[in-house]
């Protein structure tokens, strides 16, 4: 397995446990800073990528410091939380979108669609690409599989109605289409030097 140079983006989820949010992703919005502080330092942030998966409301100070240091941003949206109490609103979708982040989907029930039936799968991408795309009055053509699971037929069928699938392993063989991420947690924020060896 080969690293995908200049191509692999940092993947975050959520700070300062502000929903339901899965703990070990979660981190505080100074770790955030200081980490992407750090990295801006020692790396050109305009050739990196941050991307936010889920849709919580607490990415949003998260993305303005990051646009601030130069850094490029991507939020993928699981739509069916959309305007829900600690996720995004379709205003707030509107505003990142205004300001330069990428919006892309992530699914439209965040459920592993490496389970589910092709009728179920195509409902997954079509009506999340669907009310992304009404709401940012743009074609929405970047997707983040849930979970990082998929099988060649997930992928196969994602493509149908995305040019870019971003997953979570930052090692892989080269392809195009196919977008690696490193995700960022508890564990590993503060691994500088790791971080910067797969960017």
């Amino acid at each position: 397995m080969s690293i995908i140079k200049n191509k692999t983006e940092l993947l975050f989820h959520s700070f300062d446990h502000s929903n339901k949010e899965d703990i070990f992703y979660d981190l505080t919005l100074s770790e955030f800073k200081k980490l992407i502080y750090d990295l801006s330092k020692e790396l050109n942030p305009n050739k990196i990528t941050l991307t936010f998966d889920d849709g919580y409301f607490s990415i949003i100070p998260a993305i303005k410091y990051a646009n601030l240091l130069g850094f490029k941003t991507k939020a993928y949206i699981i739509t069916s939380k959309i305007n829900f109490r600690g996720y995004l609103s379709e205003a707030d979708i509107v505003g990142l979108h205004k300001i330069g982040t990428n919006i892309g989907s992530h699914s439209h029930s965040h459920i592993d669609l490496s389970k589910l039936n092709q009728q179920k799968l195509i409902y997954e991408l079509k009506h999340s690409k669907f009310l992304l795309s009404k709401i940012i009055g743009k074609e929405i053509t970047e997707l983040s599989v849930p979970f990082g699971n998929y099988s060649k037929n997930v992928l196969k069928t994602c493509f149908d109605f995305y040019q870019f699938v971003a997953i979570s392993k930052p090692y892989l063989k080269s392809e195009k289409k196919l977008i690696p991420r490193l995700s960022i947690h508890k564990s590993n924020h503060e691994k500088i030097l790791f971080i910067k060896s797969v960017l």
